[in-house]
């Protein structure tokens, strides 16, 4: 009875060790572990969407404030000529009896606006410009894509460090999702987000990281989306920023991939360095470069924007 009593007190000394050790930890470096957690879930789950940090933004001010906004316009250029296919390798992009190019051109606008101090209200869309070149000619697709709204709520908020959830919806703005190539899946889906952020004031830089979850409408497979960021102002008024962006499909069926054609699961990491330049306290410009480096079913994209960003 009495070596049951003193294995029970000890397993209870331990187990306070061990949590008191774990709190001090993640006290002071919360941030470092979800981005461990983020990149374990993209592992061994199979996994943004993507946080936007601009500016004094990078800072961890995840909520606008109220009556504060945010508009960037972005315009992006996109090509590829190879693909990733099921198997997780490099292809010529439509394989070797039908060799194609895919090319397009962009206009991204993304805006946010404060309802509250805690609360900020998101959208986005943007327009497409697709071709895709093939031995028997161009297949092109103009027009707007999606619609996405989103809802960020700041639910802890530190000095330095900031998480949030995100609540979003992605709605087809009407296109023809038969388009070859398409502009997209024709269906709405749903997604939530959890955010963080930490200042590593003094130094003038910080570290962003979320991960999600999409639930995709119609025939097309739910996703698990991460995103980690980093910046540093080596200048106050230049910062050079560093990301990765990943996504996976919960399913692996081993479908083929065609780029002028729906893709109903998929997978990819995406990195890239970018610049941001405060030509103001209202006027940011930004320029960003981003390659996918890995995939499953998808495009192995060379990806440049540049953006213009407003804010009052």
């Amino acid at each position: 009875m009495d070596h049951l009593a003193n294995t029970i007190f000890n397993l209870c000394y331990q187990f306070v060790i061990a949590f008191t050790f774990a709190r001090a930890i993640l006290a002071r470096s919360i941030n470092y572990l979800c981005i461990t957690i983020l990149f374990m879930l993209t592992r061994y789950l199979g996994i943004v969407v993507i946080l936007l940090v601009f500016g004094h933004n990078a800072y961890g001010q995840w909520a606008r404030g109220a009556d504060k906004g945010y508009v960037q316009v972005s315009f992006g250029t996109a090509t590829a000529s190879d693909q990733f296919n099921a198997s997780r390798t490099i292809e010529q992009l439509g394989g070797l009896n039908d060799p194609q190019r895919y090319s397009e051109n962009a206009v991204y606008v993304y805006a946010e606006l404060g309802l509250s101090e805690d609360v900020t209200f998101i959208g986005s869309t943007f327009y497409k410009d697709i071709t895709v070149q093939t031995r028997n000619g161009n297949l092109t697709t103009q027009g707007l894509s999606d619609l996405t709204l989103q809802l960020r709520y700041t639910v802890y908020k530190s000095s330095a460090l900031v998480v949030s959830p995100e609540f979003g919806v992605r709605i087809p703005t009407g296109y023809d999702p038969d388009a070859s190539p398409p502009l997209g899946s024709g269906e709405a889906d749903l997604f939530f987000t959890l955010n963080s952020g930490l200042s590593l004031y003094p130094i003038p830089g910080y570290f962003g990281a979320s991960i999600g979850t999409r639930l995709r409408g119609g025939a097309q497979q739910d996703e698990i989306v991460g995103h980690f960021e980093a910046g540093y102002f080596v200048h106050p008024k230049l910062l050079i920023r560093g990301r990765f962006d990943g996504l996976e499909s919960t399913t692996n069926s081993n479908n083929g991939f065609n780029v002028t054609n729906q893709v109903f699961e998929q997978g990819f990491f995406v990195t890239g360095p970018g610049i941001t330049f405060l030509a103001s306290e209202r006027v940011q410009l930004s320029v960003d470069g981003r390659w996918t480096v890995a995939g499953r079913t998808s495009s192995q994209l060379t990806n440049y924007l540049f953006g213009v960003a407003i804010l009052w």
